[in-house]
């Protein structure tokens, strides 16, 4: 990282240090999982697949009049003028609950509530995305627009999110 910062490559130089935090995170969720207990190279290798899978890296826009783009999580701004929402569909905005990856929602619960942190419970998850949500719409100063697709690849009809449906809700009079 010191060396990216060196080379005046400040992107690349926070982007090194959100991958190395995350790798940190994923082998100290692996530790917490296996104790002393020893397992297989392939076993670890798997945990880290696993892991590295499900890890989110985003950076900030350069330029103070630029283009951001990325998910209601992820994206962290400022003041903006503008908010492009792209694909307001249901199980897309929130999104559906995704792949179970290594442990269901079961196991997830069991060890959250024995006492170990190992990676958030879906209901957490859920209430995160909506924050992501509102804080995001609420950001705009002068423009939001939002859309959703009426037909998916196949052509057969999906739904609005209920967050476009709440949007129209709230704003009769805006045309859709």
């Amino acid at each position: 990282m010191e060396e990216q910062r060196e080379a005046g490559r400040q992107d690349l130089a926070e982007e090194t240090a959100q991958i190395w935090g995350c790798l940190v995170h994923i082998l100290d969720q692996i530790s917490g999982i296996s104790g002393d207990d020893e397992f297989s190279p392939q076993a670890f290798r798997d945990l880290l697949k696993t892991g590295l899978s499900q890890m989110d890296i985003g950076l900030l826009p350069p330029a103070k009049d630029g283009l951001m783009m990325g998910t209601m999580q992820r994206s962290r701004s400022g003041r903006i003028k503008a908010l492009v929402v792209v694909g307001a569909n249901e199980g897309i905005l929130p999104q559906e609950k995704g792949d179970a990856g290594l442990f269901g929602s079961e196991e997830k619960e069991l060890f959250n509530e024995r006492g170990i942190r190992l990676c958030k419970v879906d209901a957490v998850r859920l209430m995160e995305e909506k924050m992501g949500i509102y804080r995001n719409l609420s950001k705009p100063e002068a423009r939001l627009y939002v859309s959703c697709a009426l037909a998916d690849a196949e052509g057969n009809q999906i739904k609005p999110s209920p967050v476009f449906n709440k949007l129209k809700e709230i704003f009769p009079n805006v045309t859709v």
